[in-house]
């Protein structure tokens, strides 16, 4: 065979692996492309196949909903020491056609507020009462709410907060979990955002982690999710920790038998 003709038959195999290398690339491209642009498919891939924790975590609430987890900070004080904060998820509170729902997390109890609806939280340092008042109008009422019993009281006009100890000057969301103390009520676990690896996740942007109380190498990893870091609650027995950020409200329950066994050897 002639050069020239071997020459012909390596021009035609390069244009041929050309093609097939444009085409594979092209299909490549369409498939990648979307989990590129879209990072939550991206997450949801990761869910589906077990690559990131929180397939099983319920999504109880979605942006559009308009539904808030009302988390009520337990101040535990401690001697020569500052306070210690506990959070407890108290409530879910919505809008609705005869005025503010709450719907109670340990009971599922709903009940009804003389409020057209509410920006401002705060609640008794033990979590027991909890006060809501719609700061954008100066007629609505200041509403006091007992958790245990569910009663609902209005404070006297003029009056925009109740005669009760406690900070009810500030919202409950001042005083939030920070990186890794999201103590549950009873002081069972510990809430914590993981530290990835790397600089970020590949899917998703934050997670969340729960550890035994007084053994943190005893951990679980419970849910990956994108967006902001949520605030987090947890139910008054421990057994549900609740969080929420501008995609939603979720739930995951959280029992002793699913973390690994103690280390503690002598």
């Amino acid at each position: 065979m002639s050069s020239d003709s071997r020459s012909h038959l390596h021009s035609s195999f390069q244009r041929r692996f050309l093609r097939i290398f444009l085409a594979v690339s092209a299909v490549a491209i369409l498939i990648l492309a979307p989990l590129i642009l879209m990072p939550g498919l991206r997450l949801d891939i990761a869910h589906r196949l077990d690559l990131a924790p929180g397939a099983g975590v319920e999504r109880i609430a979605a942006a559009a909903d308009g539904i808030d987890l009302i988390v009520a900070p337990i101040e535990i004080q401690q001697p020569n020491s500052r306070p210690q904060y506990r959070f407890r998820a108290v409530y879910l509170g919505r809008q609705g056609p005869d005025g503010v729902e709450l719907i109670s997390i340990d009971t599922g109890a709903s009940l009804t507020l003389p409020l057209a609806s509410y920006d401002f939280v705060s609640a008794a340092p033990d979590a027991s009462k909890v006060l809501l008042r719609d700061e954008r109008d100066a007629g609505a009422p200041t509403v006091l709410v007992d958790v245990a019993s569910g009663s609902v009281s209005t404070l006297p006009p003029g009056s925009p907060y109740p005669d009760l100890p406690g900070r009810w000057t500030e919202p409950v969301w001042s005083r939030s979990m920070g990186t890794c103390d999201g103590i549950s009520p009873n002081a069972v676990y510990i809430a914590c955002f993981d530290t990835p690896a790397l600089a970020s996740y590949l899917a998703g942007d934050w997670q969340i982690d729960v550890h035994i109380y007084g053994d943190v190498e005893r951990e679980i990893a419970v849910f990956r999710g994108e967006g902001f870091r949520p605030f987090v609650g947890w139910s008054n027995d421990d057994r549900w920790l609740y969080f929420q950020n501008e995609h939603g409200i979720w739930r995951a329950s959280v029992r002793e038998h699913m973390f690994p066994p103690s280390d503690n050897r002598v």
